[in-house]
């Protein structure tokens, strides 16, 4: 096991945690709002309530569209630090870059450097370091989206000015940013992780092995729940006890509790015996981490029980208000996220393993 990589994980889901979770609202405080076209006096920056900001967020958002004519569309991603790397065009400009898919982010994110305010419209001042508004179009290779929310903030401004530009955690792997679950809600997303590929389509049945006669029954098929637009799905341990966790593209790791899911299935799990203490670098400055490993014996996936499988638990850290569910443990699988239908398809790989000797956390 790399105590290492445990560090360059946390320090990257977690870098900006805490400014995605200034605009997230409660499942209580969820809202509809009408299907509006984009008008520049929505959003008003005189008024600084993050509820009504939300509210008004979301009415912009119902403006997103995937042109369906591209789709579908399979694309190649870079794999850098256990994260995938799409390629990535905003607007008209010609700007291109790579960008983290990241479907544990609420919303997709840029840094200000890359891409400034003003080319957004209907856009607003959400605090002194964080902008919100509309890009026209947003290319991710030859799918269009319009209309697309983002956040822009300042990723220079808003790291630990002791840190060395290149070991700042966004920047060690995408300098520019990451498409977050409010664009990935759109389309239909299949992750091959052993071609190095992504599918985008705009319904289940344009994907293998879902357009196949007869079907792949070795395919486990499990609903989500929605988090703020982020995929949620319950796993059991061996006696039963259950937990939720965001399906994250964007986390690099296996699976991630929080101390409070800790509590809840504790007795299902063996104490590895390994704790790590670490200072984590985020976007809201420096916080010092504390996490353990235990293992699961029988971690059950559907059907499907993956055997001695490592969890990594915080420690009373309170980074992340959700447990996680990464790529180091989404590897095994070809991966379906369906917003549509608010499923998830887990299709196993021949000879993979998640095995505490094997997998690496």
């Amino acid at each position: 096991m790399i105590l290492k990589k445990w560090v360059i994980t946390i320090l990257v889901v977690m870098a900006i945690a805490p400014i995605i979770r200034k605009l997230e609202l409660q499942p209580e405080e969820s809202v509809k709002v009408a299907q509006e076209p984009p008008n520049q006096g929505l959003l008003q920056p005189s008024n600084p309530d993050p509820v009504d900001i939300l509210r008004a967020i979301e009415a912009l958002e119902q403006t997103t569209k995937l042109l369906p004519e591209t789709l579908p569309i399979t694309i190649p991603f870079e794999e850098r630090g256990g994260h995938l790397l799409l390629p990535v065009q905003v607007n008209d400009s010609g700007l291109a870059t790579q960008l983290i898919l990241d479907s544990g982010a609420r919303m997709t994110l840029l840094d200000a450097n890359f891409l400034p305010e003003t080319a957004l419209h209907s856009a607003v001042k959400i605090d002194s370091t964080l902008s919100y508004g509309l890009l026209t179009r947003l290319m991710i290779s030859d799918a269009v989206f319009e209309n697309t929310g983002v956040l822009i903030t300042n990723f220079n401004h808003q790291m630990n000015h002791q840190m060395s530009h290149q070991n700042r955690p966004i920047q060690c792997l995408s300098k520019d940013g990451f498409i977050g679950a409010n664009t990935m809600r759109h389309g239909v997303w299949q992750i091959d992780y052993q071609n190095k590929v992504v599918t985008l389509a705009e319904t289940i049945d344009q994907l293998e092995p879902f357009n196949l006669e007869p079907f792949n029954n070795d395919t486990i098929a499990l609903p989500f729940t929605l988090l703020n637009h982020r995929p949620a799905i319950n796993l059991a341990l061996a006696d039963g006890q259950t937990f939720s966790a965001i399906v994250d593209t964007g986390w690099e790791g296996g699976i991630y509790l929080t101390q409070a899911d800790y509590e809840h299935v504790k007795d299902s799990l063996v104490p590895a015996g390994i704790s790590l203490q670490s200072l984590v670098d985020t976007l809201a400055g420096s916080k010092t981490a504390y996490f353990d490993l235990a293992i699961a014996p029988c971690l059950k996936v559907g059907d499907l029980c993956l055997e001695n499988t490592p969890i990594i638990i915080d420690r009373a850290s309170n980074l992340q208000p959700q447990s996680l569910i990464g790529n180091e443990f989404l590897k095994q699988f070809r991966v379906t996220l369906d917003w549509q239908q608010n499923q998830v398809y887990l299709e196993p790989i021949a000879g993979s393993t998640s095995s505490a000797e094997e997998m690496k956390i």
